[in-house]
């Protein structure tokens, strides 16, 4: 499997891998299709259609045909790998995602003379249609249908001004003007945070209309926010009566209504607070003195007994998962998890992460996660060789399965993507080289589909 190969597995036969394409420009997106329920949110994610750029036209792939096949969609014949005038171009694909597949908008560039275009084509696309030229409109975030979680059309900008426009990017309804900066920092399942020009506004999915400012904040301040059922969260810096900064640190509390309403929950004299992940009733949050959570509700901070070099990898129900990294020796690392009151720590030693499972990851809703995959290095390796990968339970954080042992090859990279597509790769960095890995919930074992490091 190498970067210019398409390969698939088949979960019935994940020993036989299917090569669909060769010699393609650049890497392959995969797709997703999921089921959705108005009150729960997306679950059963699952690989789709793969998507590819081969001599200047787009391919796509349908993995629930019985023998997948590749079919050119759209008319297109100049997808840009490198752009003369060094626009965009670099032949990777990004996209939009509707959990009903045909429905996936796929972004990408395409050479006109000398210069290049950015283009949309929909999965939906035949051979015969023409992929819809964005123009000057730089395409900020999608937003969506309250009651099917459908995308219902995309967040843009033209030029001074933004708006929103359609699935098919027409019909551009201005909802203001821009003089430097505009972003999409966060969305619900009823709305969208847009932070214009150093405030922050709220675009309701239902009535399409936009909220006068709820916070403003200082130009060289981020704004980080988190969504959690109607609520948002976020980390902002205090504010006088003028506007400036007084360099101590808020976390507030926005709710999600027509009229949205801003509570400050908490207010530090550190100089930066971050909020990390949510639990059922608590913020997880980290300032210079450690890790710290804070009630939903407001209050003071309680001390949460993380490591200072650990990073958070999120929490289900009211435990809190971490990783432990030990940078010269990463076979020192501990993978553990602590519930939210500061209890019940369970650590696992000589652990690093290589991926998650059973997480059904929408554009806009946090999930928890239900499994993580680990491995446990053996004693005489710094690699991952030999390894013993495991599943982490979500819920107690203790040790479900063994999958298997790893053969006896320098793995030292593991490929971020989750376990929801049934595969994920593990790399060794001296070589960039790769293999494919396949996990099946009926076998309960992990199986290598590739042979290519050594």
């Amino acid at each position: 499997m190498t970067a210019k190969d398409v390969i698939l597995i088949n979960p019935k036969n994940p020993t036989s891998p299917l090569q669909i394409a060769s010699s393609i420009q650049s890497t392959f997106l995969t797709l997703p299709q999921a089921d959705y329920n108005s009150t729960s949110g997306l679950s059963n994610l699952r690989p789709a259609y793969v998507v590819f750029i081969k001599d200047g036209k787009l391919y796509k792939t349908d993995l629930n045909t019985t023998t997948p096949t590749p079919v050119q969609f759209s008319n297109e014949t100049q997808v840009a790998v490198s752009c003369e005038d060094g626009s965009s171009g670099s032949g990777v694909l990004t996209s939009f995602p509707d959990y009903v597949p045909t429905s996936s908008v796929i972004f990408y560039s395409a050479k006109s003379g000398n210069t290049c275009t950015n283009k949309a084509v929909t999965v939906a696309m035949d051979i015969n249609s023409a992929p819809i030229n964005l123009g000057t409109k730089e395409v900020l975030a999608p937003y969506m249908n309250s009651d099917s979680g459908r995308i219902a059309g995309f967040i843009v900008r033209d030029g001074s001004n933004y708006g929103y426009v359609n699935t098919q990017f027409n019909n551009f309804v201005s909802l203001g003007s821009v003089v430097d900066e505009v972003s999409v920092i966060n969305g619900s399942r009823k709305s969208l945070l847009i932070a214009v020009d150093g405030a922050i506004k709220r675009f309701d999915y239902s009535t399409k209309q936009l909220s006068s400012s709820i916070i403003t904040y200082p130009d060289n301040n981020s704004t980080i926010g988190i969504s959690d059922n109607s609520d948002y969260y976020w980390s902002a810096p205090e504010l006088n009566s003028q506007g400036a900064s007084t360099g101590k640190t808020t976390i507030n509390k926005l709710t999600d209504t027509a009229t949205p309403q801003l509570s400050t929950l908490f207010t530090s004299n550190q100089p930066f607070m971050t909020l990390l992940d949510l639990t059922n009733t608590k913020l997880v949050l980290s300032d210079p003195t450690g890790y710290s959570t804070l009630n939903k509700t407001g209050g003071s901070l309680s001390a949460l007994n993380i490591p200072a070099n650990a990073v958070t990898l999120g929490a289900n129900n009211e435990r809190v998962f971490y990783l432990s990294i030990n940078v010269t020796d990463q076979s020192q690392s501990t993978f553990g998890s602590i519930l939210s009151n500061n209890t019940s720590n369970i650590e696992h030693k000589n652990t690093g992460l290589i991926s998650l499972y059973g997480a059904a990851i929408s554009l806009y809703d946090s999930l928890s996660i239900d499994r993580y995959v680990v491995v446990k290095y053996a004693d005489d390796r710094l690699t991952m060789a030999k390894g013993t990968v495991s599943m982490i339970s979500g819920t107690t954080g203790q040790s479900l399965n063994t999958l298997g042992s790893l053969p006896d090859v320098g793995y030292d990279l593991a490929d971020a993507d989750t376990f929801r597509f049934g595969a994920t790769s593990l790399c060794k960095t001296t070589t960039m080289k790769c293999d494919a890995f396949y996990y099946n919930d009926q076998s309960n074992s992990l199986v290598r589909v590739t042979n290519l490091v050594q």
